[in-house]
């Protein structure tokens, strides 16, 4: 098992105070001077550490205060009481809103999420709801220790384009060298932020995160500063149209790049390809109207990263301002789908031909080829062990094209057709069904196309015609 990727953080005292949520009114008029304040007996001792920040002119218990409200229930005067900040509610817009930035506040300084154990209290629908849902089970079942070990989820991913399938030729080896892939092993990728008093500064900070984090930082390569050697590879410039250059010396040492969408963008990602062929080179592309069409022509056109950029508010540019970030990806998904250059839920695998940037597949064998009305069993996917053929994955007889041992193809008593699966008594099976451009099954498919597609298993109980879905 591989090691488990940690980030090592600690905490940093925030340079500028944040602002509290609410903020504390204390009147000192009509005290009763009692012989223990309620103020000493604060649990953070907020009142003996509180100061004046002169930099932003606000008092600092309201940031110390964790809104116990002990001070408040215990003055006997009732001196002592909390009310909203009306500076809190005047920060950030209707997507970044005060919570967001004060959680985020929170997380910079401590370097820990901010999870109060309550659940999630916000809305499940409305403008701004991603509707994304994210695999916690490490946070909800953090017992589940199997025989290797604790359980913990990968975060992996791989940067580049993948065949749809594979095939292979009689030595094992793939009947084409695989493409180039960029493994991160975190999911998030690094960019310059819009505003900033100094970007020089800026870039400093995104090249050391990504150090740490073994991350991509994307930086304009225009304004880029010299890039420390241990940090080279972990940086991804970035190229406005027409800037590129062939002789631009950080083109050997990086390991991805990034252009911006133009007219030629094709033409100058295939000159580069020609000069580094392991370098992976990203399209940025911005959430128009005509981001749909366009991620799915650079698709077509073997574009091995599409980099979707919206507006700070996740929003659509132009006409598809009013769009999420998350649908615009949606829709552009569903394009590729169509066009067969992505699979979906129930997208049916077509052939080879109609894929533009595929490789055709090789002439299929002779043998292994499966009768025309049957689909395929766990054992018919494999390959026969022992030395023995496997009857059931040679041809039919004459003048039997479905293949169940009756004249004229017609399945026996008490089987359902070309849609029954073997079973075996007392043992498990697994289906495939075997999808073509038509529907169905055909015959003389090769074995090699089943490999691609999920198997679903069932298992039998005591009585032979009761069947359960296990898995």
């Amino acid at each position: 098992m591989p090691a488990k990727y940690h980030i090592h953080v600690r905490r940093v005292p925030p340079r500028f105070s944040p602002l509290a949520k609410h903020t504390i009114i204390d009147w000192a008029e009509g005290c009763l001077r009692c012989t223990r304040c309620v103020k000493e007996q604060c649990p953070v001792d907020a009142y003996r550490k509180r100061g004046f920040d002169r930099s932003q002119f606000v008092d600092t218990i309201d940031e110390i205060c964790r809104d116990c409200y002990r001070c408040v229930q215990g003055c006997p005067r009732e001196l002592i009481f909390k009310a909203a900040n009306p500076q809190y509610s005047q920060i950030g817009d209707e997507y970044w809103t005060p919570e967001i930035l004060a959680a985020t506040w929170y997380q910079a300084e401590t370097g820990k999420i901010p999870v109060s154990g309550a659940g999630y209290g916000g809305p499940f629908s409305g403008p701004g709801f991603d509707s994304f849902w994210t695999d916690m089970s490490e946070i909800v079942r953090p017992t589940r220790d199997g025989i290797h070990g604790r359980e913990y989820i990968s975060t992996s991913i791989d940067l580049g384009r993948k065949p749809m399938f594979l095939t292979f030729n009689e030595q094992g080896e793939l009947d084409w060298p695989s493409p180039p892939l960029l493994e991160l092993p975190l999911p998030i990728l690094l960019a310059e932020p819009s505003l900033g008093p100094n970007p020089g500064r800026m870039q400093e900070i995104m090249t050391q995160a990504a150090i740490n984090l073994n991350t991509l930082a994307i930086l304009a390569r225009d304004r880029l500063a010299p890039i420390p050697a241990e940090a080279v590879g972990l940086v991804m410039p970035s190229y406005t149209a027409g800037s590129l250059h062939l002789k631009d010396p950080l083109l050997s040492q990086v390991r991805a790049l990034e252009i911006l969408d133009h007219p030629g963008v094709l033409e100058q990602m295939e000159m580069v390809k020609k000069r580094f062929p392991e370098l992976i080179i990203s399209i940025k592309v911005p959430a128009d109207a005509r981001v749909v069409e366009r991620v799915a022509d650079l698709t077509a056109a073997g574009a091995e990263v599409i980099h979707i950029y919206a507006s700070e508010q996740a929003r659509g540019l132009g006409d598809f301002q009013d769009l999420h970030l998350k649908e615009i990806i949606r829709r552009c998904h569903l394009k590729l789908v169509e066009k067969h250059l992505r699979r979906g839920r129930h997208h049916r695998r077509p052939s080879p031909a109609s894929r533009p940037g595929v490789p055709p597949l090789p002439p299929m064998r002779q043998k292994g080829r499966l009768p025309g009305g049957d689909r395929p069993t766990h054992r018919q996917a494999g390959r026969p062990t022992g030395g023995q053929p496997d009857r059931r994955l040679e041809q039919p007889a004459p003048g039997n094209p479905g293949g169940h041992g009756h004249a004229g193809g017609a399945p026996p008593p008490g089987r359902s057709g070309p849609g029954h699966v073997h079973r075996r008594p007392g043992k498990g099976n697994l289906r495939a069904p075997l999808c073509q451009p038509g529907g169905g099954t055909e015959a003389g498919t090769d074995l090699k196309t089943v490999f691609g597609f999920q198997f679903s298993v069932f298992s039998k109980k005591n009585h032979s015609d009761s069947w359960k879905l296990t898995t």
